[in-house]
């Protein structure tokens, strides 16, 4: 059974994509096909791979800052949350260092 192309799963898909190959070598045909989709799919949700790409970066850059906030509320003086983000953001940019060091090779 192929999974739904929604926007979302497209982005996913994406992701993994851009991790495995980096942003140069994931294109629309590529996605498509892990999605058992056309391109025709992935353009009713997105105007192009760029778009696609960048809603990539986005969903990224939402769960880093999703994690780190969620860190931040638990503390309780001003001078912890500050301590905690930082130590929370680094933790969390560790966490993707593959995910990183793949995409930044195109670069």
């Amino acid at each position: 059974m192929r999974p739904p192309a929604s926007s979302e799963n497209i982005v996913l898909q994406a992701r993994k994509l851009v991790a495995e190959l980096g942003f140069k070598k994931t294109g629309t045909e590529e996605i498509a096909r892990s999605l058992n989709r056309t391109k025709g799919a992935l353009y009713y949700y997105f105007k192009n791979r760029e778009a696609i790409l960048k809603a990539v970066v986005r969903f990224e850059a939402r769960k880093l800052l999703r994690r780190v906030m969620k860190a931040v509320r638990r503390e309780r003086t001003p001078m912890a949350q500050l301590r905690t983000f930082f130590t929370e953001r680094h933790a969390q940019v560790r966490k993707l260092t593959s995910f990183y060091r793949k995409v930044s090779l195109d670069f």
